[in-house]
């Protein structure tokens, strides 16, 4: 009944009582007319006040379905039609100069009591339905409630949703059994900012909403609630006692400015806090229409992604790279690009971020690679192994545990020789330790392929860890190429990268190279290899087979 619409509520609502009361005006009829005689119909007899005991079951059947549609009113109109009755029933018992109508005021007393223990059943199991059991504070289903109660009432309120970014893990680490300490406690963390008058939702195990009245500031309360809840947590159980350090967001959307709908405020919240989770330094995020622009965006080049895989179009290009002394070809580097039939392109710094959020980044990396191997393989072998190709893969496949199957695997179908094989990886991968990429490159190392690093300069990684992991190649970041001719702390700076790149023993070469001052600029730093446009843009497969002719 309470998903029915509150307009077929009212009328349900007005039908029931409307037929109490006929039944009502019906039974005082019957009890005036046929006091002390029997009714014929259809062929039997009853007596009035049997008859009335009939209609009165019917009367309370109206009440149940009342108290269902709504509890509160519901419970009044029934209060209403039972009383009548019952008053009924005692004016006939002292007009009557018998007691023949006592029954029918015993069983109105009756039925009144037992509509009011029917509808307290009834308020305490949809209670029960919107509370969640672990917190006590609302369920999804309750919060919503609420949420459509305030839309129909018109009053303005911002909706804030909080998320557990890495909730999973840490009961990945910690164990189911200290999850519902953790819900509990961060229960009573935002019931310790926001106090008894906001209301409170647990929608599931990482999430968590909350209703702010217009005159409260919602981001103040959200970025208090973030706070509180990054505060460490201390778990006890009997296996023992354990720290957790929580990491949240929280995503404010407002009504009506943003939506006029529980599924459309909720839907917004949701994209506010997927830019929250992917934005570290955004902890919480008010909606507006471009978040939702930039989703259905990255939707659609998602699908994009996935229909060129699925159907080959893909395609790849490749930048030539040279020796700085001489201009000799030293190889190149695998590019990628997307076109679709209807003509659509995307950049790769448009897909590749929207692949990297899932695992198609890993299926784009192994289509690259084995594509590449198989181009290249036979004029590598036939020109005695004398250039490089460089393939990009993402970190989340570098540090894949079956990368290194993958690899094997290319490289053997395709026949490519392996020291001919470049695999770069950005910087920004060894900004925390990962056992599993040491193993991976050092595995790599074994294979005889070499290793590049994209984006040297940009600051992500720290020196230790480079000397310890030996790269073939340096690449410095484009952004500190353009910064050359500025002034002289750039260029020392220059230098300096330069020179650690030689310490370690690794070639450096600057990509991003567009003009003549600045490859003059990079000779006279020793840069040993150049890649940009100044000397070789992207090129197709057979571009790049005359180049290599051309070079020999």
């Amino acid at each position: 009944m309470n998903l029915l619409k509150v307009k077929h509520k009212k009328l349900l609502l007005g039908v029931c009582f409307f037929i109490n009361i006929l039944i009502l005006a019906f039974n005082a009829f019957l009890s005036v007319r046929f006091a002390n005689t029997l009714i014929n119909l259809w062929g039997a007899s009853f007596s009035a006040s049997s008859l009335n005991g009939s209609l009165m079951s019917v009367t309370f059947v109206m009440c149940i379905i009342m108290v269902g549609i709504d509890a509160k009113f519901g419970l009044i109109f029934s209060y209403i039609s039972l009383v009548a009755g019952m008053l009924g029933a005692l004016k006939t018992a002292f007009e009557s100069a018998g007691h023949s109508s006592l029954p029918g005021v015993i069983n109105s007393i009756v039925l009144i009591v037992s509509i009011t223990i029917i509808s307290e059943q009834m308020r305490t199991a949809v209670l029960d339905s919107q509370t969640d059991p672990i917190t006590g504070v609302f369920n999804r289903r309750g919060i919503e409630k609420r949420l459509s109660e305030s839309i129909r009432q018109k009053k303005k309120f911002r909706l804030i949703c909080i998320r557990l970014k890495n909730f999973r893990s840490i009961c990945d680490d910690m164990g189911l059994e200290y999850a519902d300490e953790i819900i509990r406690t961060v229960s009573e963390r935002i019931r310790k900012v926001v106090g008894p008058e906001l209301m409170v939702g647990c929608i599931d195990a990482s999430d968590f909403s909350l209703i702010v009245p217009e005159g409260l500031d919602a981001k103040d309360i959200a970025e208090k609630i973030v706070d509180e809840l990054e505060n460490k947590i201390v778990v006890h159980k009997e296996a023992g006692s354990l720290n957790c350090e929580l990491r949240a967001c929280a995503g404010i959307v407002s009504y009506p400015s943003d939506g006029r709908k529980v599924r459309e405020l909720t839907m917004e919240a949701d994209l506010a806090l997927r830019f929250g989770v992917t934005k570290a330094q955004r902890r919480v995020v008010l909606y507006d229409r471009s978040l939702k622009e930039r989703y259905e965006r990255n939707s659609a080049i998602e699908k994009a992604v996935k229909d060129a895989l699925n159907n080959d179009y893909f395609s790849l290009v490749y930048q030539p790279q040279f020796l700085a002394d001489g201009k000799r070809l030293r190889g190149f580097e695998t590019l990628l690009r997307l076109k679709l039939p209807n003509g659509t392109e995307y950049e790769p710094s448009e897909f590749i971020p929207v692949a990297e959020k899932s695992d198609l980044i890993m299926q784009i990396d192994e289509y690259v690679l084995k594509k590449a191997l198989n181009e290249f393989s036979e004029i590598v072998r036939r020109d005695n192994n004398m250039f490089t190709l460089s393939v990009n893969i993402s970190g989340k496949t570098v540090t894949n545990p079956g990368f290194n199957k993958i690899l094997n695997k290319a490289v053997r179908d395709a026949e490519f020789p392996p020291e001919c094989l470049e695999i770069e990886i950005r910087e920004v991968i060894f900004a925390s330790p990962d056992e599993q990429l040491d193993a991976n490159l050092r595995a790599l190392k074994r294979m005889g392929v070499g290793i590049a690093l994209d984006d040297f300069g940009a600051g992500y990684s720290s020196l230790a860890q480079l000397m310890h992991l030996k790269v073939n190649l340096l690449k410095i970041d484009k952004s500190i190429i353009d910064e050359i001719g500025t002034g002289r702390s750039s260029r020392e700076f220059l230098d300096s990268l330069v020179s650690f790149g030689h310490v370690m023993g690794s070639n450096v070469v600057s990509q991003g190279v567009e003009n003549e001052e600045q490859l003059d600029e990079l000779k006279d730093h020793k840069v040993d290899m150049i890649q940009g446009f100044v000397w070789g843009h992207p090129m197709s497969y057979e571009a790049a087979t005359e180049l290599i002719g051309n070079d020999r």
